[in-house]
């Protein structure tokens, strides 16, 4: 491993970490029709919500919404009907934005709107489930579907960065959202609360631009989870929903932080070094094998 392999590393484990990203995204997704069968208010909610724009019989649609919901990540988490799970999600998330949270963005931090909590989880939600729909569409050929793979991960890369910047672009022009910050990191104990803001904000802007450009990719996802699983810790802490049943909760950080780790999963220079060392080794026996004639190739063997 040398320096260069940090600096830029090239991604090698695109399709593990597209399924870890399937997975993650299906069980997030799994926890609103699962709690929405538990308490049945939750779907009455939803209906008052698409009443209010008017659309005909709202309560059957708010448990069309979640049984859509439920069977798809159903199927995503089975492997079964991958792309087609993606796109109905995509398509009840989309609908969603419009009808639960345009025009605010915010669902997490000092810039929420109270009450109603804006379209950004969502945003990351689909920037995953495309990730993985663009990996799992039918192609022909191996070199095309490596291609794909590969703009998955860029999706969930790029898209996931992106929501994520939003939070300290805004905090950096917002003095007064600084020092509220600091000083409640100094209520809870910790010393120098502006200094420890700044440097949490440097921290996930290294972080975007090291997504943006592709380089250091791993130190830049490292400092990003560490940011937000101390979020986790002090300011969402035992709560879950960050739309819907709950407010300021851990699925929109434990959605960015699933992102990150499987972008830097996929950019570990270690298995990089190991996954091209392997096909080094590979490409050398089959060239043996070439070399030693019809008789002595593997196929002969076979």
């Amino acid at each position: 491993m040398n320096l260069a392999q940090w600096v830029a590393p090239a991604p090698r484990e695109q399709p593990r970490s597209l399924d870890l990203v399937r997975w993650g995204t299906a069980l997030i997704l799994l926890t609103h029709p699962l709690h929405a069968l538990l308490h049945r208010e939750d779907a009455a909610a939803l209906a008052v919500a698409i009443a209010a724009h008017g659309l005909p019989a709202p309560l059957a649609l708010a448990w069309f919404a979640l049984l859509v919901q439920l069977g798809a990540s159903s199927l995503m988490l089975a492997g079964r009907f991958v792309w087609q799970a993606c796109a109905a999600h995509l398509a009840v998330l989309a609908v969603g934005i419009w009808i639960l949270h345009w025009p605010d963005w915010y669902a997490a931090g000092g810039s929420v709107t109270e009450g109603h909590p804006g379209a950004e989880l969502s945003v990351v939600l689909m920037a995953g489930l495309g990730g993985v729909l663009l990996s799992r569409l039918p192609r022909d050929g191996e070199e095309a579907r490596a291609r794909a793979v590969r703009r998955g991960l860029d999706l969930v890369r790029i898209g996931a960065v992106m929501v994520m910047a939003t939070h300290p672009l805004h905090l950096a022009f917002d003095l007064e959202g600084i020092a509220d910050f600091g000083q409640g990191l100094e209520a809870r104990g910790f010393p120098f609360g502006v200094f420890l803001v700044c440097t949490l904000t440097a921290l996930q802007l290294a972080g975007v631009v090291a997504f943006l450009t592709r380089r250091l990719v791993v130190p830049g996802a490292i400092g990003m989870l560490f940011v937000h699983g101390m979020g986790m810790i002090l300011h969402h802490r035992l709560r879950w929903f960050a739309v819907g049943p709950g407010e300021e909760g851990n699925e929109f950080p434990a959605m960015l932080m699933l992102c990150f780790f499987a972008v830097m999963l996929a950019h570990w220079p270690a298995r990089a070094a190991a996954t091209a060392s392997a096909g080094a080794a590979a490409g050398a026996g089959a060239g043996a094998g070439a070399r030693a004639g019809p008789g002595l190739g593997p196929r002969a063997r076979v």
